[in-house]
């Protein structure tokens, strides 16, 4: 199962490298640049379809986050989610998940 997380330090590298993740962090880069759907410029969100479920469920958020722009070794706790500012560069990890992410070199922040 290991061999199925990402090694620290290479998160920008393959989700520029990797297809589908590529394809996909593209088009959310593009609509966010042209201000469509949910970057709309006249009418944008104001809480994402995520954190609306986190107040209606009155719950912290769960998973943690891997920087997608960055080459770093650093899990972002759940409510950190949002330093990381492009929704395109959030990688989210369920919590049950973080173990195997630790034992392969990722640190949690102290």
């Amino acid at each position: 199962m290991i061999d199925a997380v990402l090694a620290p330090g290479t998160a920008n590298t393959v989700a520029e490298r990797a297809g589908a993740l590529k394809v996909a962090r593209g088009f959310v880069r593009a609509a966010r640049e042209q201000h469509l759907g949910l970057f709309e410029q006249a009418d944008p969100l104001r809480l994402l379809p995520f954190e609306l479920r986190f107040l209606a469920r009155r719950a912290a958020p769960e998973r943690w986050v891997i920087d997608l722009g960055r080459n770093d070794d650093t899990l972002i706790p759940p409510q950190g989610y949002f330093q990381v500012a492009n929704q395109e560069d959030r990688l989210f990890i369920p919590a049950e998940y973080v173990p195997l992410f630790v034992e392969a070199g990722w640190r949690r922040p102290q």
